[in-house]
């Protein structure tokens, strides 16, 4: 983790730092109220409320300082005039180990106690209105976000009236405040790697400590906590935070000691400055307790990201791309060695700068309280239409309609320089863009652990996945003796060049298809439309672009015109409500899909009814293969008939957010998804890979 805090501050030029919020979703595994300790309050007194968390088995929330990922609660209140709200008062947290990582959190339950302050003007008899709205993560191996708005209502009254049931739940939760004085003398040692806490008249009395810093940033919190004793004192050792370095002669946090008769420890708020004289914590005939250790399972699935980012260059979604980089290749045959290093990094940068941009866009939209997943922006129509005005224009100059740049490096218009360095950067772009629509096999896991993580180890997950990708196109320049095999550069350039427009007409049409799922026909008919425009304004462009005077004026203002008509008719286009759905029967495939429901599948898989549950989307083209290859087959659909196996179709063309929360739960954030549960309503449903095949389905019925 301290490896990537380091990078994270790398990037940060790139991105800003994020943190999460969500969204209050259905069967949320923590459920909060806003309740108070009092019935009725005195005019100018203090009372206290709280924010009740029932939190189901094996899931926690987050204390003030979170640990290595998640963000506390937060509350934002609409009081009555006059009426003042404190801060929260924090129980003592919980050490939670979610290997690699350790968290600070509750589970089971927490109430997080609040003062409400009434002024001394308010009228006895009347009702005292508090509303709040609350944002908060719950996490297990996944994490989910979750908001919600509170309200309660007391009663202004000539005394205090205490609600027993609540009044006894908030005595227990004082009880589980930190205390302000030690009872034992606490001195601090800091050395470049430890911090050491020198607990005086210890021994016998403590069996343990456990230190919970109140400031993030300064500690290893997964490396272990040491507690060693002698006759004398004994030292509870941490390990600093060395890869950031700062001052660090203050500590702040709480410290809970624990006996042999006091099993849930007693915790005290430390407030303590280091002393002059730093100690190693190692004296003799001591005793050591150990707490966790490290699993490397982020550089796992940093690792896989990069796998992933490799496979990706052949998944079908990056074929309309290959055109602009065979078109690349093809321009720098037979140039420098330098040229075609120089123009190899900047389409790397081109890819890494895009992926930090939409793990960016992701990380803040889910702060927002949006429920997004890998390719999430292609859910857009107005995204959408972008992506075609680009793609159908740059067809258009292939097809020397227009010109933009003097030499195949600039396609990317006025992007390019002389050089074309632009239109490298511009390609990578490009290929991060029409990339996104699918997962490749290793990547999936990866992006969907990616984001439920701290943003510093989703950065990095994204930064190996880019790399992954980019890598091929980077390690190819620096081979230049592989572009021997091309032609010399020649008249058949031009024809080559011209012949590309087509996969990116292609491409256009696939996506105007997927347009259509979004916005209905209308839509389609107003897209296209906006299309035959754009094709006015470049062909007179392009036809008079050398013109002079008045023809060159004119040509030039019907170009505009056509220009701001097209994007009228498009923008239109792309603000038509009348989504379609890849859930229903499919007449291509033979196969009868049901749409997902979270209740259909509960029901099915109680009563022991197989399910294939096929999570896609229409502008996945991996999706669509898989689905092609694999239930065109006839032994495919017999061996669903001959089993009953339901066929169930979660269509997240248009963003879902009960498709979002189960493909979280399965550690996914996009799509090809594909799950298979089985007659035993107990077990697991069988999780297959990204790409299919017939014989991968087949077996995986069998294995039922």
């Amino acid at each position: 983790m301290t490896t990537a805090r380091i990078l994270w501050v790398m990037l940060w030029m790139f991105l800003p730092a994020s943190l999460w919020a969500g969204s209050e979703l259905s069967g949320h595994p923590a459920k909060v109220e806003l309740v108070s300790e009092v019935t009725s309050v005195q005019p100018g007194s203090t009372f206290q409320t709280a924010l009740h968390f029932r939190i189901q088995p094996h899931w926690h929330i987050y204390w003030k300082n979170p640990g290595d990922s998640g963000i506390p609660p937060a509350i934002t209140w609409t009081l009555p005039e006059g009426v003042t709200a404190g801060e929260f008062a924090w129980p003592t947290p919980e050490r939670i180990e979610v290997p690699p990582l350790v968290n600070y959190g509750y589970s089971n339950e927490a109430y997080l106690m609040m003062p409400i302050t009434v002024p001394s003007t308010w009228k006895v008899g009347t009702a005292l209105p508090l509303k709040a709205k609350v944002s908060w993560l719950v996490c297990k191996e996944i994490c989910i976000p979750g908001k919600a708005e509170v309200t309660l209502e007391v009663t202004v009254g000539e005394k205090h009236s205490f609600e027993p049931n609540l009044h006894k739940a908030f005595e227990a939760t004082r009880q589980k405040l930190p205390g302000a004085n030690s009872p034992y003398p606490v001195k601090l040692s800091v050395n470049d790697t430890k911090v050491i806490f020198r607990v005086e008249h210890a021994f016998p009395s403590l069996s343990r400590a456990v230190f919970f810093p109140a400031e993030a940033g300064k500690f290893e919190n997964a490396s272990d906590q040491e507690w060693l004793v002698d006759t004398h004192e004994a030292r509870l050792t941490l390990t600093r935070d060395t890869q950031i370095p700062s001052k660090l002669d203050q500590v702040k946090g709480v410290l809970v000691f624990f006996t042999d008769k006091n099993k849930s420890g007693e915790a005290y708020w430390v407030d303590v400055s280091a002393d002059d004289k730093p100690q190693a914590a190692s004296p003799k005939n001591s005793e050591v307790t150990t707490m966790n250790a490290v699993h490397p399972v982020l550089w796992q699935m940093i690792a896989f990201a990069f796998l992933g980012g490799l496979i990706l260059n052949l998944m079908p979604c990056v074929l309309p791309i290959l055109s602009i980089k065979i078109l690349g290749f093809v321009e720098q045959a037979g140039k420098s060695k330098d040229h075609l290093r120089q123009h190899g990094w900047a389409f790397f940068f081109g890819v890494m700068v895009s992926f930090w941009t939409l793990a960016g866009a992701l990380l803040i939209l889910r702060a927002g309280g949006e429920k997004l997943g890998w390719g999430f922006q292609l859910q857009s129509p107005l995204f959408l239409l972008a992506l075609i005005t680009l793609l159908f224009f740059m067809a258009m100059s292939f097809l020397g309609v227009f010109e933009v740049g003097e030499s195949l490096g600039g396609v990317g218009g006025k992007l390019a320089s002389k050089s074309g360095y632009a239109g490298s950067f511009f390609s990578g772009v490009l290929a991060t863009i029409v990339a996104t629509p699918c997962t490749a096999p290793f990547m999936g896991s990866a992006v969907g652990f990616a984001l439920t993580e701290p943003p510093t180890s989703a950065i990095l997950i994204f930064t190996s996945l880019g790399m992954g990708m980019a890598f091929p196109y980077l390690a190819l320049s620096y081979a230049p003796q592989l572009l021997r095999f091309l032609p010399r550069p020649g008249r058949w350039m031009e024809t080559l060049k011209q012949f590309m427009a087509f996969p990116l007409f292609a491409t256009v049409i696939w996506l105007i298809w997927v347009f259509g799922f979004q916005t209905g026909m209308d839509g389609v008919l107003r897209v296209l439309m906006g299309l035959l425009f754009f094709a006015v304004a470049a062909w007179l462009y392009g036809r008079n672009k050398h013109s002079t005077g008045n023809k060159h004026r004119l040509a030039y203002g019907a170009a505009v015109l056509a220009l701001i008509s097209g994007g009228y008719l498009g923008v239109a286009g792309a603000k038509q409500a009348a989504p379609c759905t890849l859930g229903r029967n499919s007449a291509t495939d033979g196969m009868q899909w049901e749409p997902y429901s979270a209740a259909r599948l509960k029901e099915l898989h109680d009563k022991g009814t197989p399910v294939f549950l096929d999570f896609t989307a229409a502008w996945c083209v991996s999706c669509q293969v898989n689905e092609k290859v694999v239930f065109s087959s006839e032994e495919v659909r017999n061996q669903f008939k001959a089993l009953g196996i339901v066929g169930m179709k979660a269509d997240w063309t248009n963003g879902d957010s009960a498709i979002t929360d189960i493909l979280a739960s399965f550690g996914r954030s996009g799509v090809p998804f594909y799950l298979l549960y089985g007659k035993d309503p107990k077990a697991q449903p069988k999780q297959l890979p990204e790409v299919l095949s017939p014989g991968i389905v087949l077996d995986a019925i069998k294995s039922l």
